[in-house]
């Protein structure tokens, strides 16, 4: 189980070109990214509701999160086991308004996210505001490939369900 897991790490680090200390706020791989800030224009940060996800056992503390459009958010994402997780949400992320991004307290100013790499024991929090009405998928993978995740890491997933 030791050599898979250190195989996985070596693999995704190597596909995914950011290791856990240098890039945790994981960017989009594209240059585009659509521009919802106007919908979190005058929002009350004081009423946002936090809602925390986090590792237990390798899979995620809640496969179902559920949030209404317009309406603030903190998503605190936390690592509370001693070995690498990701929280992986590429269309999420694409359709909501990111005000803010912080990784172990420190502010990240990426508002175009693809996911977050956690080391053991990190904790993030995306501060957001959904624009679309959809259902997502999120996963903890190191890949952007979700069938790679699925064959080669064994990742988890849940979904984010936006009314």
């Amino acid at each position: 189980m030791v050599y898979r897991n250190t195989f996985a790490i070596a693999i995704a680090v190597t596909l995914t070109g950011c290791g856990l200390s240098n890039n945790p706020v994981q960017t989009k791989f594209y240059a585009s990214c659509e521009d919802h800030s106007k919908i979190a224009e005058g929002v009350d940060w004081s009423t946002a509701e936090t809602i925390t996800v986090s590792y237990e056992d390798r899979t995620f503390s809640s496969a179902l999160i559920e949030m209404e459009q317009g309406k603030p958010y903190i998503l605190r994402i936390e690592n509370t086991e001693d070995f690498p997780h990701w929280f992986r949400a590429v269309d999420f992320f694409r359709d909501s308004a990111i005000t803010k991004t912080l990784y172990n307290n420190q502010e990240s100013s990426s508002k175009c996210l693809e996911g977050l790499a956690l080391a053991a024991s990190d904790v993030a929090e995306v501060h957001l505001v959904p624009s679309t009405i959809n259902n997502y998928e999120f996963e903890d993978s190191p890949f952007v490939v979700p069938a790679l995740g699925e064959l080669l890491w064994n990742s988890d997933t849940g979904y984010i369900v936006v009314r």
